[in-house]
């Protein structure tokens, strides 16, 4: 995954690159538009499930948002409204094959500089958050 701004638009677009052979050509999502100060963090849930990517857009807004690649809709993360700008993102997964779900654990870092996490629950192709709070040294 990686941010690009596409020739003759004024807005920068998130690509999937799958490299399968030398003429792989990358897949564009056209519905949300980050900043050319975001970071991207993507998750999988399993090989035969929508994958959701993580991006902050901190030009105007100090938010970070997921986005379905089934459905290419951006979702606001409600809670993460002092994202740094160009803040870096880190997300892991723990996945429960028995009910499975997967829990994520997203990383940022907010305005003041400090540490936050965020933790989100992946069920039926939506995540649900919840738990943001900022990570004690």
């Amino acid at each position: 995954y990686y941010l690009n701004l596409p020739q003759g638009t004024p807005q920068y677009a998130i690509y999937e690159l799958n490299i399968q052979d030398s003429s792989s050509a990358p897949t564009v999502y056209s519905g949300p538009t980050p900043s050319g100060n975001s970071n991207l963090a993507a998750v999988y849930f399993s090989p035969n499930k929508d994958r959701f990517i993580i991006f902050s857009n901190t030009d105007t807004r100090h938010y970070l948002y997921w986005v379905n690649s089934t459905l290419q809709s951006a979702n606001r993360i409600s809670g993460t409204g002092s994202v740094m700008s160009a803040s870096p993102l880190a997300a892991t997964t723990i996945t429960n094959v028995q009910t499975r779900s997967m829990t994520i654990f997203l990383y940022y870092m907010d305005v003041n500089t400090l540490l936050n996490r965020i933790v989100g629950k992946v069920t039926d192709n939506e995540i649900h958050w919840y738990a943001n709070q900022v990570v004690e040294a």
